[in-house]
């Protein structure tokens, strides 16, 4: 032992310590890159709550908005019945209240556009309905087809099913049989 040689148990240790090392900076290596991807997914995490906050919220407003025009819009038919349709003050109504209605179709347009991004499926189907009835009070049919056209395509995640209709049945027989559309 005094020829200065390092006895063999102390090597396998120092060689031991040496690996443990090694595999303790590895898997401290690791366990930081696997916290900076949590930090960073808790981060997208909480922007995609936001966004869907801000969906919810967007398609709160035009509720309201929706609300708004469907108590004006019997405000001003009943004082059309009262005062008739020719009289001045009704007319002018009249236009303030087309006014007011192209607003509101805007902002469901911009909210619906806002929920394809997101890809918020069940709020775009209630908006696209929404939306639909709106233009039908309106009197615009056509967009109102439309609207409800998209909504259904929407809830069954498939292009033209309303004109379809019979081979989404068929694909689903116990839809057909809930709808009563059996062959």
């Amino acid at each position: 032992m005094l020829t200065g040689e390092i006895p063999i148990e102390e090597q396998e240790f120092n060689r031991d310590k040496q690996q443990l090392e090694k595999e303790i900076f590895r898997l401290d290596v690791i366990e930081n890159v696997l916290q900076s991807d949590k930090r960073a997914s808790e981060g997208l995490l909480e922007n995609i709550k936001r966004d869907a906050n801000n969906c919810v919220e967007n398609l709160k407003q035009c509720r309201k908005l929706y609300h708004k025009f469907g108590i004006e819009t019997q405000t001003l038919q009943q004082e059309e019945r009262k005062k008739g349709k020719n009289h001045f003050e009704i007319k002018s109504k009249r236009k303030g209240h087309k006014v007011f209605t192209t607003m509101i179709i805007g902002n469901y347009k911009k909210c619906i556009e806002l929920l394809r991004k997101r890809q918020e499926k069940f709020l775009l189907i209630q908006a696209l309905h929404e939306l639909g009835n709106l233009l039908y009070a309106d009197g615009n049919l056509v967009e109102a087809e439309i609207c409800w056209n998209d909504c259904v395509d929407t809830i069954f995640q498939r292009l033209y099913v309303i004109n379809q209709f019979r081979d989404v049945f068929a694909e689903n027989p116990s839809l057909a049989d809930s709808f009563g559309s059996r062959q």
